[in-house]
């Protein structure tokens, strides 16, 4: 090369991966000054693109000529899903020289196991080895082990496998088990739960995580033994609690009862809640939203508490005595709940403070064909008064811009 007064450092790109993010290219001094500079790259036999991209307004360097010594590498292209594959020697581009026996172990995720190669390898041993005298590709297959259907019964055990001969009894077992796609069945029945379902694992839009009454049954999740020790725990001391990571859920035909708190909150995006029942909870029977602490600390994605829809489903006799009957809603959108909520075909009755409740939300939410009555009635529970509001419809984002 041959340049003025100025160091034009560039990032080196081989067949589309970077190689070297700053080469430099050292001042010469003079156009009649010439000065050669190298760098290792993994050329592969056959075509190879070389690129040069400045990084300095000043441009490139006057590059005259490019020579290439050396002996071109084959590339060894590994495909793998369900599982990874790490190979023996290896390096950053997985470049070999002519002739190197490369070993490949499969590593299955947890659950999984490997079963076979393809490609330019074949047969299950494992690890396998690739001798590379031309450019070559291999695929990993695994299988997962894990169930796509999962059964719980009030007559279950953990220990069990899960399937409909030998149900789960835990909701939250079966749920950190469940793999994206997977349906979790509930057979019929009253379960005593004393503890949160925590719901945190996302499936993706085409392949939705359900959980299902079994057909014809009616599954119960009871709270009523659950006595949290103060006010503090039983605050949060929810029935079922999905969080900001969970996207993509159905629930559909489950009745909640007797939770501390809520029966449900929904901090997640794009759950489905069809045919399910809310009834004595210490707080709102379904909560749709965050919290302030959540809205004044982070950012919001579009994905938190957000797509949330509720189909059919009721909402009755929820109560909160900690707070002189003021804060149990029918179905609460409230506390800055995000984008694209909505309800229809739903009922919400006799619960001490609203049928719905929207305080404090930033965007829009639809209530469609719904219907709600006899809200924050004391005489609905034998008290002369109480604090709750009794709205049916509890609209406005507390003077908040609704785009």
């Amino acid at each position: 090369m041959a340049l003025e007064a100025d160091n034009r450092a560039a990032s080196l790109t081989v067949n589309g991966t970077v190689v070297n993010s700053s080469m430099a290219f050292p001042a010469t001094g003079a156009w009649t000054t010439w000065r050669l500079v190298s760098n290792t790259i993994p050329a592969q036999t056959g075509r190879n693109i070389v690129r040069l991209t400045a990084l300095n307004s000043g441009g490139l360097a006057n590059i005259d000529y490019f020579e290439i010594t050396g002996e071109p590498q084959y590339k060894l292209t590994v495909v793998a899903s369900g599982g990874t594959v790490s190979m023996s020697p290896t390096n950053d581009f997985h470049y070999f020289d002519p002739a190197t026996v490369v070993t490949l172990t499969a590593v299955p995720r947890t659950g999984g196991v490997f079963v076979a190669w393809s490609g330019a390898l074949s047969g299950s041993v494992n690890p396998s080895t690739v001798v590379m005298n031309t450019n070559k590709t291999v695929t990993a297959t695994f299988s997962n082990s894990v169930p796509s259907v999962l059964y719980v019964s009030p007559s279950g055990n953990d220990a069990n496998s899960g399937t409909i001969d030998a149900p789960l009894y835990s909701l939250g077992l079966a749920v950190s088990t469940i793999e994206a796609g997977g349906i979790i069945y509930m057979r019929g029945g009253t379960y005593s739960y004393g503890a949160t379902v925590r719901i945190d694992r996302p499936g993706t839009s085409n392949s939705p995580i359900s959980v299902l009454a079994y057909p014809g049954e009616k599954p119960v999740l009871d709270y009523s033994s659950w006595q949290p020790a103060n006010e503090t725990i039983r605050s949060g001391a929810r029935g079922i609690h999905i969080t900001t990571n969970a996207q993509h859920w159905l629930l559909k035909g489950l009745e909640i009862c007797y939770a501390p708190d809520n029966g449900i909150k929904s901090e997640g995006g794009y759950i489905t809640f069809d045919q399910c029942i809310f009834h004595h909870n210490g707080d709102s029977g379904l909560q749709i939203g965050l919290n302030k602490d959540t809205f004044s600390t982070n950012p919001k994605p579009d994905n938190w508490a957000a797509y949330n829809i509720a189909l059919n489903c009721d909402s009755y006799r929820n109560a909160d005595p900690a707070t002189s009957y003021e804060n149990a809603d029918g179905f609460a959108c409230k506390l800055y709940a995000g984008k694209g909520n909505r309800f229809y075909g739903c009922r919400a009755w006799e619960n001490c403070d609203d049928g719905w409740d929207c305080y404090q939300t930033e965007h829009p939410i639809v209530i469609e064909n719904c219907w709600t009555w006899h809200n924050g009635d004391p005489s609905m529970w034998g008290f002369s008064s109480f604090n709750g509001d009794g709205n049916g419809f509890k609209l406005g984002g507390d003077n908040t811009y609704c785009p």
